[in-house]
């Protein structure tokens, strides 16, 4: 069994000192993206209501809003993380994982649209029988499209967008500790974690089913690329962590999406959207 002490020694190089002057974003802001993305997400089983004019009215008449979840799969740079955990005998993570999430579009008459996007990958735990590792993460972003072909029961379209991410990492002496074990010395794992600003470009395919004339069950696939753009720093217990390798939600995805078009007008018919 490893020494209490291991996990620090071993891991001595990855965070070599702590600066306070940087703090991180606070599980408080944290829930605060999460429960916009939701509230957004949400907004889009409820048609709009009342008479418009102008602009909106291009929006009721020709446009809408989807809600939906999304099954995918995401490449995510962890090369130079997979280094350090090798160089201190640390199980190594794949760069490929599965991720599962939700999101709305807005559609603006028939050619722009809106979109709002949680994304979280399922996490990956590894172990060497003296350690494990494990790594999850998620993203929230706001993306801008263009419809660039339509038909009666297809949109597809090219979008560009910006959001936060985060990766967490998790490192562990990979025993069967107790309470007392753990409260006698804390130093048996380490926790961090990564923020920063990412780039995601891709395209959208949407076919839909109908319900008379109006566009209603969807099923899409989105492709894309993602690239951190600012940030990516880490940190741990709120202090900034110098010296830590370059890591992030780099690289290609693909989702497969399953959505609903104004679901309460559905349930409770015309008369509430009016």
């Amino acid at each position: 069994m490893a020494t209490v002490t291991s996990i620090s020694d071993d891991m001595k190089n990855f965070y070599p000192n702590t600066d306070d002057s940087d703090k991180n974003i606070t599980y408080g802001d944290r829930m605060k993206m999460k429960s916009a993305v939701i509230i957004l997400a949400a907004l889009a089983l409820f048609p709009v209501r009342g008479e418009t004019q102008g602009p909106l009215k291009s929006f009721v008449n020709d446009g809408g809003v989807t809600g939906y979840l999304n099954l995918g799969a995401n490449s995510v740079m962890v090369r130079n993380l997979n280094s350090n955990f090798e160089k201190n005998g640390i199980p190594t993570v794949s760069n490929m994982f599965y991720s599962m999430g939700g999101g709305s579009r807005i559609f603006l008459g028939d050619k722009y649209v809106i979109g709002f996007d949680y994304i979280r990958l399922m996490r990956q735990r590894e172990s060497n029988g003296r350690y494990f590792s494990r790594l999850s993460g998620s993203t929230n972003s706001v993306s801008f499209g263009y419809i660039v072909y339509q038909r009666e029961k297809i949109n597809v379209y090219p979008s560009i967008g910006i959001g936060m991410q985060h990766l967490d990492v998790k490192v562990y002496d990979d025993s069967n500790f107790s309470f007392d074990t753990l409260m006698n010395d804390p130093k048996m794992g380490s926790e961090m974690s990564m923020r920063g600003l990412l780039l995601d470009i891709g395209v959208q395919f949407d076919l839909y089913s109908l319900k008379g004339k109006r566009k209603m069950y969807c099923t899409g696939i989105k492709a894309g690329y993602c690239v951190t753009v600012a940030g990516g720093y880490w940190s741990m217990a709120g202090q900034k962590v110098s010296g830590g390798p370059a890591a992030g939600m780099d690289g290609a995805y693909i989702q497969i999406n399953l959505g609903v078009r104004d679901l309460m007008r559905e349930i409770f018919g015309e008369k509430f959207a009016r």
